[in-house]
């Protein structure tokens, strides 16, 4: 994930981590933000504004990374260490799998719960959830983003509540500037050790990999692009506004 294993992964270290790039940031010349490409694009997590989570200014975290990445397993950390709920946006495109039954001990979770209710309030959509696991990214897309427009704007409205979202979905559809300002936490474990964990998960053995191996690589290399491009953009918003960024690179 990105994260020393003798450190603790705890929000308090996190923001620990965030106070001392400011320091730096002061220390640097004319006070100002400087991102090259080495370091947007290297192997380390990018976390930004996370101390507004901690103040609730927001109450919602974003959390993103390819498949494999321990997106997961962060969201899991902090949701125990602060009684958040975890939103995960699997559950929107898998949705035909548990609204069919065959995952019954997810029933109670707090993503199940908020799909259903936008499947209720939208049933243009209802009636089409048993092609999200078949159709093109790009059409997935088409229901996707509406979904998280709607999402986000729930959640905010129960402020009293802490949610962290996490999915590659956010790279995947949405642009930099709809989650911008908000705490956003990008675990940016590499495509090869994303891709070998997401097999080790999947429980994928020797004759999967040799089948479906190469096809899968060339997916993880495309979801990385897109990646890239997300980071990119993401660059851009740092010279937008320098003051309001808290960024620390975490060393893999």
């Amino acid at each position: 994930m990105g994260w020393n294993p003798e450190v603790a992964v705890t929000m308090e270290n996190v923001l620990r981590a965030s106070d001392k790039t400011k320091e730096r940031l002061k220390e640097s010349t004319n006070g100002q933000l400087v991102l090259d490409e080495g370091l947007i694009f290297s192997s380390k997590d990018i976390i930004l504004n996370i101390d507004g989570f901690e103040s609730g200014k927001s109450n919602i975290l974003f959390i993103t990374g390819l498949a494999g990445s321990g997106k997961t397993t962060l969201a899991g950390t902090l949701e125990m260490q602060y009684g958040a709920e975890v939103i995960s946006l699997d559950y929107f495109q898998h949705e035909t799998s548990f609204y069919r039954g065959e995952f019954e001990e997810f029933k109670d979770t707090a993503s199940y719960k908020v799909v259903e209710r936008y499947m209720k309030e939208n049933p243009d959509v209802e009636k089409d959830r048993y092609a999200f696991n078949s159709i093109s990214l790009e059409k997935f897309a088409e229901y996707f983003v509406p979904f998280f427009g709607w999402l986000v704007n729930a959640l905010k409205k129960n402020k009293d509540k802490k949610y962290i979202v996490e999915g590659i979905h956010i790279l995947l559809f949405i642009p930099y500037k709809d989650v911008k300002g908000y705490p956003l936490y990008c675990v940016n474990t590499s495509a090869i050790k994303s891709l070998v964990r997401h097999w080790k998960r999947d429980d994928w053995s020797i004759k999967d990999i040799v089948k479906h191996g190469y096809g899968d690589l060339l997916r993880f290399k495309d979801w990385n692009d897109q990646y890239n491009r997300f980071k990119d953009s993401m660059n851009e918003g740092y010279l937008e506004k320098e003051d309001d960024i808290v960024v620390y690179y975490n060393n893999e």
